[in-house]
């Protein structure tokens, strides 16, 4: 199991395990991470956010939600998941090479609130695959996430992260749609969510080609 931590991976996968998440994000453009963050390092952010203030934000008519204002615990969590050997192992997994870094927010849905996800695709910039970590302790209701390709009113797939510290992460296509339901209930839904982006690693530019190599996915004809 994938795990980590302030100097790193604390846990790394098995040939067999990355193959079949591999796998799995060929054929539903998905896949679950469980428990990716150290549990006393994720007590620690989730902490300061279950002490943080949130406002209201609202995107182009695509999303609303409450973010958080105190920026220090997705500062904490995009410095963990931009670690280049979290990256290549991201690159394995999903087939998109020359990954960088992760750019992401904190941030969290109510049922009170009438929060909002119309279908979308997220693809901006060098925005590669997408990220949410799921920051809620107790077990929410709704919250799903939705996607379809983006000629069909048929949903693909529909995944519910509703274990605490695990990390779903996506395809980011102009073929594929998203959206997240709205959860229903009591317990609200926070989570950090962003972007695996293209370019130079943000952390270690010069060791990142060799790390590269050392984890180079497979290429088409090797499958």
């Amino acid at each position: 199991m994938l795990q980590l931590n302030r100097r790193g991976l604390n846990q790394p996968a098995s040939e067999r395990e990355l193959d079949g998440l591999r796998l799995q994000y060929e054929r539903s453009h998905h896949f679950i991470l469980p428990k990716l963050i150290e549990p006393e390092l994720l007590e620690t952010i989730v902490q300061r956010v279950e002490r943080a203030q949130f406002v209201f934000h609202e995107t182009h008519g695509v999303l609303s939600e409450f973010r958080m204002v105190d920026s220090a615990p997705a500062a904490t969590l995009t410095f963990l998941v931009s670690n280049p050997a979290f990256l290549r192992i991201v690159e394995r997994i999903t087939g998109c090479p020359e990954l960088g870094q992760f750019t992401g927010r904190v941030y969290r849905i109510t049922s009170a609130a009438d929060h909002y996800s119309e279908w979308h695709n997220d693809v901006i910039g060098d925005r590669k695959v997408a990220m949410t970590l799921n920051l809620t302790r107790q077990v929410f209701r709704g919250g799903a996430l939705q996607m379809k390709k983006h000629n069909s009113d048929e949903l693909s797939a529909e995944v519910y992260n509703t274990g605490f510290g695990d990390a779903l992460l996506f395809r980011v296509s102009k073929q594929l749609l998203h959206r997240v339901q709205g959860v229903e209930g009591g317990v609200s839904r926070t989570a950090f969510a962003g972007w695996f982006l293209e370019g130079k690693d943000w952390l270690s530019p010069s060791t990142g080609k060799a790390e590269r190599e050392t984890h180079k996915a497979p290429s088409d004809a090797s499958r």
